[in-house]
């Protein structure tokens, strides 16, 4: 009896360390990982500009040089990934006075304007695309 038991608490040692090994695994080698390093926030009347210097990846983030987020209400306006070991494409020199959005990414100049829909309210947007 002892060596019965021996044997089914082997077996169930071996079956969980299988199952924590394998999930680990998976996690590393395919997680979602998102990570915030710098955050700054630029005030408006029309609401809030928020930029972000993030690390953005799936698996590994093994020398990610980071992520440059602009967001705006909930929406990601821009995103643009570093190449390893360079200092561009990152969003700088922003200027937002809740209408007009001007930044640099030391290889574009972007500007953009932010104004309300004029289908603002529409619950239903029944366009077709031909």
């Amino acid at each position: 009896m002892p060596a019965l038991r021996k044997k089914i608490s082997l077996t169930f040692l071996l079956i969980l360390v299988g199952f924590v090994l394998g999930r680990s695994h998976c996690l590393l080698s395919r997680g979602y990982f998102y990570d915030v390093h710098n955050r700054r926030t630029y005030q408006s009347p029309h609401g809030a500009l928020e930029w972000r210097q993030v690390t953005k990846s799936v698996g590994i983030p093994f020398l990610d040089p980071g992520t440059t987020e602009l967001e705006f209400d909930g929406r990601i306006l821009y995103s643009a990934k570093r190449a390893f070991q360079e200092n561009t494409p990152v969003a700088r020199d922003v200027e937002f006075d809740g209408r007009h959005l001007k930044w640099n990414d030391g290889e574009y100049a972007y500007s953009l304007e932010i104004r309300e829909s004029e289908r603002k309210g529409d619950q239903q947007l029944s366009e077709t695309v031909e």
